[in-house]
């Protein structure tokens, strides 16, 4: 297992680079139930997790073609009463625009980025393609 911590942001999130291998899902996905739990917060765990596990996989399958070299960027931050995702990679992005036009929800493509906007509140491509702004509403935080 290949990841590594560049920042941490208090207790209110964190931010991991890993290597585009498909077994450090598992580790990012401890961290944030860890960030879930200490914040009373696993009511939405399930769903959170099911969406991680989702823009991973297609972070390092479609963006870096599961290239270990290539590293994953994950972002949490937790805020008075929203979670913010984020999740980069190296690789070129794609036209997330075409996904509009998908009427068939069993076709293979595209099937994670419509589980992401069913669980989140708000789903975002940066222009190029190869990140994803994941947004949900919580309630309001103890600490704040």
């Amino acid at each position: 297992m290949t990841y590594s911590y560049t920042k941490k942001t208090q207790s209110t999130g964190f931010t991991i680079a890993l290597s585009a291998e498909y077994e450090n899902i598992a580790a990012v996905c401890q961290e944030v139930e860890k960030c879930l739990n200490d914040h009373q917060l696993q009511d939405i765990l399930f769903s959170v997790i099911l969406c991680v596990r989702e823009a991973l996989v297609n972070a390092i399958k479609h963006g870096c073609m599961a290239d270990s070299a290539k590293q994953v960027i994950f972002h949490l931050n937790l805020q008075e009463t929203q979670l913010i995702i984020k999740v980069g990679d190296e690789g070129p992005g794609f036209d997330w625009s075409c996904l509009k036009n998908k009427k068939d929800p069993t076709t293979c493509c595209g099937r994670g980025i419509r589980i992401m906007k069913q669980y989140f509140d708000t789903v975002i491509f940066n222009e190029q393609g190869n990140e994803v702004e994941l947004r949900k509403k919580i309630p309001n935080i103890a600490g704040y």
